[in-house]
């Protein structure tokens, strides 16, 4: 299969810049910088026991839960498609569960997560 691509995306593509992890670091961070508050609006209440803490909206709609044992993450699916719906393609799908770890930390910063995953969350 070939693809036609004009010279100056060409260009853009093999640019050593264009697929660096720096790059995209900073990306990432401009987007934390303006959606991470954003999104800590949407929580109003949070319940933490042994094994989990999770974080609620005003509807009392579980958004995030943190499970203890495991270290690992689940945003609700709901709150996955907003952020997708909100987010210009494909920012969402690559730096959609990175987004949601600092979303979490900024409220629990001593927290260690191992992996952060969509989930149905009731």
């Amino acid at each position: 299969m070939k693809y036609i691509i004009t010279e100056s995306q060409l260009k853009r593509l093999t640019e050593d810049d264009f697929w660096s992890d720096e790059r995209q670091e900073k990306e990432f961070n401009k987007l934390c910088e303006k959606m991470v508050p954003l999104i800590q609006k949407m929580f109003s209440y949070y319940h933490e026991d042994d094994k989990r803490i999770n974080l609620y909206n005003s509807n009392r709609e579980t958004l995030l839960t943190y499970v203890k044992p495991s270290k690992e993450l689940y945003y609700s699916r709901d709150l996955g498609n907003f952020l997708d719906k909100l987010l210009p393609h494909p920012l969402w799908l690559i730096f959609g569960s990175g987004l949601m770890k600092q979303v979490f930390l900024s409220f629990y910063p001593e927290i260690n997560i191992k992996s952060v995953r969509s989930a149905n969350i009731s």
